[in-house]
């Protein structure tokens, strides 16, 4: 069930577990999730006109 504050495309991850196993998990996702991020402000520069 998706919490009230996440939007349609937005996933929730719950991690369960022991506490080395949950920090293992966690590490991953969370590097898996850098590879999404944009910096905005660099956009414009390969934007074409």
């Amino acid at each position: 069930e998706t919490p009230s504050y996440a939007t349609s495309d937005e996933r929730v991850l719950d991690i369960q577990g022991e506490t080395m196993q949950v920090y293992k998990a966690l590490e991953a996702s969370v590097g898996h999730l850098r590879k999404f991020l944009v910096d905005r402000s660099v956009i414009p520069l390969f934007e074409k006109n």
